[in-house]
């Protein structure tokens, strides 16, 4: 379901587990980055849109990019439950 909007963030729900708030976007397709947080119900991280993605470890966080292109994120659990991110495409 969305996008709805919440203090001027786009806010997206997806099934019973996660909630995503993007906080920003820029650049032109087929390049831009999104920006946000999200609150994970499994305080697992998810991909982007709540699309499945293979996570490894990063950092503090997770990072995922595609094996064939240039499409990446990175997401950092900020408190139980509740991640940010950070994905290009």
């Amino acid at each position: 379901m969305g996008p709805l909007e919440w203090n001027g963030w786009k806010v997206y729900y997806y099934a019973d587990d996660m909630v995503e708030f993007c906080t920003g976007s820029f650049g032109l397709i087929p390049s831009t980055t999104y920006k946000g947080f999200y609150y994970s119900e499994d305080d697992e991280p998810h991909g982007f849109q709540d699309v499945p993605v293979e996570f490894v470890k990063s950092g503090n966080g997770w990072s995922w990019a595609e094996s064939e292109g240039d499409n990446t994120q990175y997401t950092e659990r900020i408190a139980a439950h509740w991640y940010w991110y950070e994905a290009k495409f």
